[in-house]
């Protein structure tokens, strides 16, 4: 089993705010994970996501 992150920890690590992320989640624009009723962000897809979305220079 991968390692979870919880919205704050997501928050933390993309520098972005947790209004984003759930505006995010909304959109189904990242991956995510509901338990129990709570987001949870599963660490290699975040990783996955991460390099889908970087942007190579030439």
């Amino acid at each position: 089993m991968n390692k979870l992150y919880e919205i704050n920890q997501l928050s933390a690590l993309l520098q972005v705010s947790v209004p984003t992320l759930y505006r995010w989640v909304h959109q189904k624009k990242i991956p995510y994970i509901k338990l129990g009723g709570k987001l949870r962000f599963d660490v290699e897809a975040i990783n996955n996501y991460i390099l889908q979305n970087s942007v190579s220079i030439r």
